[in-house]
């Protein structure tokens, strides 16, 4: 019986982490694809700690 072999994944959309710009609580993660969008990601999410749409950057 032939062993089955592993697939390697290669890495091209690494997690992130969002913070928000207020009360600098990070609660979100997503993907991105760096060679589309090379800058840091910001987005307008929900903060559960303001309990308000806040700016979310990404950290690393």
């Amino acid at each position: 019986m032939p062993k089955k072999k592993k697939v390697t994944r290669k890495v091209k959309r690494p997690i992130i982490k969002l913070m928000c710009e207020e009360c600098k609580q990070s609660y979100y993660s997503s993907r991105k694809n760096p060679t589309n969008t090379p800058d840091r990601l910001v987005i307008k999410k929900f903060c559960r700690h303001c309990r308000k749409h806040t700016i979310h950057k990404e950290t690393k």
